[in-house]
């Protein structure tokens, strides 16, 4: 990962990658911020898939996992949010991915806390009904 600042505006790019037997995976990202817009980037692709015992390959399907997120600051504490994430749990296979859209607010009421109200969309097979709405709570010290 390389981050940098150029003219004000703070730019980030990087990539990392793992391998285990026949098994690949590898990701690219990059971000652009200033004092009032960010916007934030990534993409992994897996060569087959690991199986959830950690040790065992199938061979019969690769991954996909993309995101776009922006942020817009329109009073002190309080961001406009946007998330845009795609989903290939088998690439090549016709009709298996699917995507959702995310719109909210992110609030900084207080120091060290944040409050996310959201709603999420999901564009999915015909009969699939998966749009949520959601409030996250990030506390940290």
């Amino acid at each position: 990962e390389y981050a940098f600042r150029i003219s004000g505006v703070n730019l980030v790019v990087g990539s990392s990658g793992y391998h285990f037997d026949a098994y690949r995976i590898g990701g690219v990202h990059a971000g652009i911020g200033t004092d009032f817009l960010a916007v934030y980037g990534e993409a992994d692709f897996t060569k087959h898939q690991m199986l959830f015992s950690g040790f065992v390959i199938d061979r019969s399907a690769d991954q996909m996992a993309a995101f776009v997120a922006a942020d817009l600051r329109i009073a002190r504490g309080v961001w406009l949010t946007t998330k845009v994430d795609r989903f290939d749990p088998a690439r090549g296979i016709p009709s298996d991915e699917f995507t959702r859209y995310t719109f909210g607010l992110e609030l900084f009421p207080w120091p060290f806390i944040e409050l996310r109200p959201q709603v999420r969309f999901a564009a999915e097979p015909a009969g699939v009904d998966n749009n949520s709405a959601l409030i996250q709570l990030h506390a940290w010290f």
